[in-house]
């Protein structure tokens, strides 16, 4: 994920919530990946436990993007080759979707 501004306003917003976006750092967080490809995300649900991340890799041709339902967090446009992460704190149901593909959708279960 690109530090930029609009990045770090989403982060403030994120830490609330219990979801932290994760740049570049090592991490005992268990990471699940979602592999993006032909305009569906591989998993259409995704179940994990609190504490573990989800990483979103673009492997389409078309940018994506993976970004709540509710508007709170997102992973920003991803471009082919490019991935973001999230880690997710708080037990819930995260839908999201791709803010340029909306019938592209999918869920995040967190567990405690």
């Amino acid at each position: 994920m690109r530090i930029t501004r609009r990045n770090c306003l989403r982060f403030s917003l994120l830490l609330p919530l219990g979801l932290v976006p994760i740049a570049s750092r090592a991490s005992d967080q268990p990471v699940r990946r979602v592999e993006i490809r032909r305009f569906t995300y591989s998993a259409e649900v995704l179940i994990i436990k609190a504490g573990d991340r989800v990483e979103w890799v673009n492997a389409d041709f078309a940018p994506h993007t993976a970004t709540a339902e509710d508007g709170s967090w997102g992973s920003g446009e991803l471009a082919k080759g490019e991935s973001a992460s999230l880690a997710f704190d708080q037990p819930g149901t995260f839908p999201y979707f791709c803010a340029f593909h909306p019938h592209m959708t999918a869920t995040i279960i967190v567990e405690d």
